[in-house]
């Protein structure tokens, strides 16, 4: 695989992410060069998070109001929290549970009586009297009716309506919450994936830069046997278009690191200006067992905690309930009301205002409306039909997810030691060579691609790491593991 390759497998990483993951990544390192050398990893058994995570610095990443001259160092830890704390997505998602539990509050109000208060007022012409001959003229009104009344009504029995409404509301403040947790996850995880991301391709362009140091310094030995006669102008040319070809992938990848870390701050919520350098290293400590010790463990685990899975699950409990809403429908509900206030024109006091009150039950029982209560009947069954396919297709989803995500992850951990044999070969190949070169037995350019294989072996060594580290976290996504800190927001 040469240079130009494994620039287009980043910037394709970059750009797509992994199915498992939802999208970017980048690194950096403290101070020392990270190629990984054959010795250290002789007996390659940790797991590559074990590897990959050693982070440098607990500096606290306070402020996106950081300044070019202010430096901030961001581990992977203070990346995921900011992530999840800094998006707007986060932020409207516990709106919609705000939201949710407003509806569950207006469903209590079912439970409680409404009370109102009213006043009216009445012109009655022609005035409502009559006269009795010697016995004068009687009024049975007045002109100006007015009335002051407080009502108060009370559902007494609703068929257990009631009970259903809040349970609905209940399913959904569920949902709002598993909406959320899927936010955060996936934040989570893509920042993962872009912290590492650009921390591979900030060590790709360290390597560049040694592999154009070594070369330079080649090419003016090179020029200096040329003056003397021991080496060709053929010599000098071949050299100078590998250092030629070497600075154009020095670019590229400069350029790859530069939008990875712009996606990481975007993801983080610093101001494009601030001057954010990742901190972290392929080291850590601790991983993922093998993920063929008990599969049918992982999924069991993946088909409990999954965001997705609960979010199904919940809108299935919310079709049922709509189902079971529906039958309720046709069924009666008994109120209770009562009403007490002040008004005139009550005989005999006609002509001033009057205590008064009435107070009643009243059973409503529904006899026809149009057969609507059947066509509901059937909508919210088909509704609960579809949600229970949905469910199925969201758990077999899931399962395909995890067994991808093991086998991407048992891949990536052979491919890790296969790069090991390769290193420890091109190492081996490049020291006879350098020995062969000094004795005159073979060519500038034959010394040049062992060198040159050695540089890409070591940066094939780093990115097997890095897709084993990108897999432990994909499979500990597709079980829904929870990596960012549980007390946030």
């Amino acid at each position: 695989m040469n240079g130009k390759s494994l620039i287009v497998i980043v910037v394709m990483a970059v750009t797509i992410g992994r199915q498992g993951f939802s999208q970017a990544i980048e690194p950096q390192f403290t101070g020392q060069k990270a190629p990984v050398q054959p010795k250290s990893h002789v007996g390659h058994t940790a797991t590559a998070e074990t590897r990959l995570i050693a982070l440098a610095t607990d500096s606290q990443a306070t402020d996106s109001q950081a300044t070019d001259s202010e430096e901030l160092l961001l581990n992977l830890d203070q990346a995921i929290s900011r992530a999840v704390n800094n998006n707007p997505l986060v932020e409207q998602a516990m709106a919609h549970l705000s939201a949710a539990r407003a509806v569950v509050s207006e469903a209590q109000g079912l439970y409680y009586p409404k009370i109102t208060g009213s006043t009216s007022y009445t012109r009655i012409e022609p005035e409502q009297s009559f006269t009795f001959p010697g016995l004068g003229t009687f009024s049975l009104g007045q002109e100006d009716n007015w009335d002051f009344h407080i009502g108060f009504d009370q559902i007494l029995f609703a068929s257990g309506r009631r009970a259903v409404s809040m349970e609905l509301a209940e399913t959904g403040v569920s949902a709002a919450q598993n909406s959320i947790d899927r936010v955060k996850m996936n934040l989570a995880y893509n920042t993962v994936q872009t912290f590492y991301t650009v921390l591979f391709l900030k060590e790709q362009v360290s390597s560049l830069d040694q592999q154009l140091a070594d070369l330079e310094q080649h090419l003016a030995m090179i020029q200096k046997k040329e003056q003397t006669g021991s080496a060709t102008k053929f010599e000098v040319l071949s050299t100078q278009v590998r250092v030629a070809s070497l600075k154009s992938e020095r670019i590229n990848a400069q350029n790859n690191y530069q939008k990875a870390l712009i996606t990481l701050k975007a993801l983080d919520g610093f101001n494009p200006e601030a001057s954010v350098t990742p901190s972290g290293a392929f080291t850590s400590e601790g991983g993922v067992s093998s993920p063929s010790s008990d599969l049918q463990a992982l999924l069991k685990q993946a088909l409990e905690y999954r965001p997705e899975v609960k979010q199904a699950l919940a809108g299935e409990d919310s079709a049922s309930l709509g189902l079971k809403m529906a039958r309720l429908e046709g069924l009666p509900t008994l109120s209770a009301h009562t009403q007490a206030g002040f008004r005139n024109s009550i005989l005999p006091y006609t002509d001033s205002l009057t205590f008064n009150w009435n107070a009643g039950v009243q059973l409503a029982v529904p006899l026809f409306n149009g057969l609507v209560v059947v066509d509901q009947i059937q909508e919210a069954q088909s509704k609960l039909d579809a949600a229970r396919q949905n469910t199925a297709s969201i758990r077999r989803t899931v399962t395909t997810q995890v067994l991808q995500a093991c086998q991407d992850l048992t891949a990536s951990r052979e491919a890790v030691q296969m790069s090991l044999v390769q290193l420890r070969q091109s190492q081996e190949a490049l020291d006879a060579a350098k020995v062969q070169y000094d004795l005159g037995v073979t060519t500038n350019v034959e010394y040049l691609d062992a060198q040159t294989a050695l540089e890409q072996a070591k940066l094939a060594n780093l990115m097997a790491v890095y897709h084993e580290v990108l897999s432990e976290y994909a499979l500990k996504q597709a079980m829904g593991q929870q990596i960012w800190s549980a007390g946030t927001q």
